[in-house]
């Protein structure tokens, strides 16, 4: 008699590889909503503690004394104070990201085409706050989603073999499942206001 060892996958891994698959065939919206589903049920049936530190704090807003060398130039996060009777319900937050692969003192040294991305960004939707993610930034949000995503790590080692741009892309969809907002990438800039 043949003994079948049927493997039970844990909801939160089921979400991340779903996540990771969908990331590779270009549907981030569907698995933005597959994972996002999947997740709160499986934080709801497992009682499951949710530790989430606040975007300011992930993105080092309070530091502001950062010297670049010439000629990059320092971006700090903008950050607006919500509307009162605000009804929208997506938060009035713009996320970007500049991944350079390593932590640097100077990783919000950015230079002056990168800034002047960043301040149409901030002319285009003044009542919206823009942080700035840098690789210290991602990574203490992996971390913080490890507690919540215990198979995150595993997954994001294989992730590394195909280098950096899929860590960028789980990435997106973990900082707008965690914080909300819009992302865009750094090399992508507002039109001009209808």
């Amino acid at each position: 008699m043949a003994i079948s060892r049927k493997r039970v996958i844990p909801k939160d891994y089921y979400a991340l590889a779903l996540l990771v698959i969908g990331t590779v065939a270009m549907r981030p919206r569907l698995i933005l909503q597959e994972v996002v589903v999947k997740a709160t049920s499986y934080r709801e049936e497992t009682n499951h503690p949710r530790r989430v530190i606040s975007v300011s704090e992930l993105t080092r807003s309070h530091n502001r004394n950062v010297e670049c060398p010439e000629p990059l130039v320092p971006l700090y996060d903008k950050i607006v104070d919500p509307l009162p009777d605000d009804k929208q319900q997506i938060p009035r937050s713009i996320h970007l990201a500049w991944i350079r692969g390593y932590r640097s003192p100077q990783s919000r040294c950015i230079s002056s085409d990168m800034m002047e991305i960043a301040l149409k960004w901030m002319e285009q939707f003044p009542s919206y706050s823009l942080y700035f993610h840098d690789d210290e930034a991602i990574d203490m949000l992996f971390d913080q989603k490890s507690q919540e995503f215990p198979h995150l790590v595993k997954i994001m080692n294989a992730c590394a073999l195909l280098g950096g741009a899929m860590k960028v892309d789980i990435w997106r969809v973990l900082v707008l499942y965690t914080y909300g907002g819009f992302y865009s990438d750094f090399d992508i800039a507002p039109g001009p206001q209808l």
